[in-house]
């Protein structure tokens, strides 16, 4: 709950899946970095990745000073891209400490479905930057590694809300908010997901958008220029909706999660952040006694991302989807956060 609102200031409730990504790293007597990550292998040397901070420091700046989205694509055009963004960040950290001469090789794997809602790139960066911390003998307390996955995920989006981040390292259900650039209150939700929800809901990839996490951050950002008392009318009700979420989490009252899911994403639809075949498949499942909304950023072009579905009969949903060309996410909530392992 909070999806686009947590961007500017406002609460999000976020919950972590049982969908992971993993970060391996092994000693390299060169001074070559290897990334390993859906069969193909990538190198750049220590100095290369170090110039590469930089580099992401200075299109930060020009994004900062001009909100122009494209300066930042370099880090997102590919999984390898944004994969050597992430080690830049905590590799200029551990140079501050000592210098180093030799290099890693690191493996990535990860079964979330990318450039979905799910958080995908806030998954990876926690894993990496979790296991970087471990390996270069950076603090391994977790806002020390939340803040360095944020500042990948701000190198590669802009101005995201750390939102995802949170989710990922907590696990659970997590209650979030940016009060400024600085300061964030992340509190884990004692309480789950309702079983009853939990055995009825649903993911369903509506199709990847096609745009990116940050020109979908941008058009909210230009409805606030454009129709500011509109845009914050909306912004203001999702936050009623998600403090009315956490009190129905907390007392596990199902039918008010349910009402507030669906408030949730038909004020989502007032920014424009959904699609119109996303729509016109919502509509659907709430009128055969289904409730859905979209997770994370949402696309307006084409396809939404994944969307959370909640639906007591399989079968007419899933005759709805294929109807629809969707297709179904296999995923469940999960209250594991980031873990660090050595062998």
């Amino acid at each position: 709950m909070g999806d686009h609102a947590v961007v500017h200031g406002f609460p999000a409730i976020l919950s972590s899946l049982n969908v992971r990504s993993e970060a391996t790293i092994h000693d390299r007597k060169d001074d070559q970095i290897e990334v390993l990550f859906q069969d193909q292998t990538q190198s750049l040397s220590l100095n290369e990745v170090l110039l590469l901070f930089k580099e992401a420091e200075r299109k930060y700046q020009i994004f900062f000073s001009s909100f122009d989205n494209s300066c930042l694509k370099q880090f997102t055009n590919s999984p390898h891209a944004f994969i050597f963004l992430c080690i830049a960040v905590v590799l200029s950290q551990a140079e501050k400490i000592q210098k180093r001469t030799s290099g890693f090789s690191i493996s990535i794997t990860s079964t979330i479905p990318i450039g979905s809602g799910l958080g995908s790139s806030a998954s990876v960066a926690s894993a990496i930057c979790a296991g970087l911390h471990r390996y270069f003998s950076l603090s391994e307390d977790r806002e020390s590694i939340f803040n360095s996955a944020l500042r990948c995920e701000t190198f590669a989006h802009g101005k995201p809300s750390g939102g995802d981040v949170a989710a990922c390292l907590h696990g659970g259900l997590v209650w979030f908010q940016k009060e400024s650039e600085t300061s964030r209150t992340i509190k884990p939700i004692s309480k789950n997901v309702p079983q009853n929800i939990q055995k009825n809901l649903h993911l369903i990839q509506t199709g990847k958008p096609a745009e990116s996490t940050a020109e979908m951050i941008a058009h909210v950002r230009s409805q606030l220029q454009t129709a500011r008392d509109e845009t914050m009318r909306a912004l203001q009700e999702i936050e009623t909706v998600t403090r009315l979420s956490l009190r129905a989490f907390e007392n596990q009252d199902v039918t008010q999660i349910l009402e507030c899911l669906q408030k949730d994403e038909h004020l989502l639809e007032k920014l424009g952040v959904v699609s119109e075949k996303t729509r016109g498949f919502i509509r659907a499942v709430e009128k055969s006694g289904g409730f859905a909304k979209i997770s994370g950023g949402g696309g307006m072009k084409e396809g939404s991302g994944v969307l959370m579905v909640y639906h007591t009969d399989k079968k007419k949903l899933e005759s709805m989807t294929t109807t629809a060309g969707f297709t179904f996410v296999e995923a469940r909530c999960d209250t594991r956060g980031t873990e660090v392992v050595s062998t």
